[in-house]
C-alpha cells in the first residue's frame, strides 16, 4: 500500500520529553506501543545518503516491510514523503529491489506514546539503539500538520537532527570507527 505522510519532528531533551508527557496526559488518553525497526541498506549506506529508509517494523506481533522515499519539505518545515508497506511473515536478512541488494544492518527499539488531537497524532518517542537513548516528538497527519500552541510553548522546532534511521546510521558509523582504532 502506498501513502503520503506529512510530519514534523523534533529532537527533545529528557526534560522537554517529560514536560510534554505531563501536559498531554492532562488533555487526552495515551496509547503506548513498543516497536522495533530492523534496518536494511547496502555497504555504502546509499539509502541513508539519499534520505530513504528501508526497514521491517515489528509492532503488536506483526511484521511490516516499509519503505520511505521521495522526501521533501514544505515551506513551513513539514516533511512529506512517499511510503509503502506490506505485511510479511519472516524477518529477512536481505531485501532485493530491482538490481539492488540491501542487507540487515541493525535495529532500533522505540517506546512510543501516541496522543490523538484533532487531525494530528502526536507521538513521543524514547528510542534505544547501539547503547544510546534519544527522545523525539513527531506530529503526523494525513494532510498539513498543525502544531498545537501548548507544544510550541514547551519546545522550539529548530533542532531537528534527522530521522531515526539517519541517527542510527550516524551512531553505527561512530561505533565502526571505534572498532578500527
Amino acid at each position: 500500500m502506498n501513502t503520503i505522510e506529512y510530519e514534523r519532528k523534533q529532537i527533545l531533551t529528557l526534560d522537554e520529553y517529560n514536560m510534554l508527557i505531563t501536559r498531554l496526559n492532562e488533555i487526552v488518553d495515551c496509547n503506548e506501543v513498543i516497536q522495533v525497526n530492523y534496518y536494511f541498506d547496502d555497504n555504502n549506506y546509499s539509502l541513508c545518503d539519499k534520505g530513504d529508509t528501508l526497514r521491517v517494523r515489528q509492532k503488536s506481533g506483526r511484521l511490516s516491510l516499509e519503505r520511505k522515499f521521495n522526501k521533501r519539505y514544505s515551506t513551513n518545515g513539514v516533511r512529506i514523503c512517499d511510503e509503502s508497506n506490506e505485511d510479511i511473515h519472516n524477518l529477512p536478512m536481505k531485501i532485493v529491489i530491482g538490481d539492488n541488494k540491501f542487507y540487515y544492518i541493525g535495529n532500533l527499539m522505540t517506546v512510543r506514546k501516541n496522543y490523538k488531537i484533532d487531525d494530528n497524532t502526536i507521538s513521543l518517542d524514547a528510542s534505544y539503539y547501539l547503547g544510546k537513548i534519544d527522545y523525539e516528538v513527531e506530529i503526523e497527519s494525513d494532510k498539513e500538520v498543525t502544531i498545537p500552541e501548548f507544544v510550541s510553548k514547551i519546545i522550539k522546532f529548530n533542532r531537528y537532527q534527522g530521522g531515526k534511521y539517519n541517527r542510527f546510521v550516524r551512531k553505527l558509523k561512530e561505533k565502526q570507527l571505534e572498532y578500527k582504532i
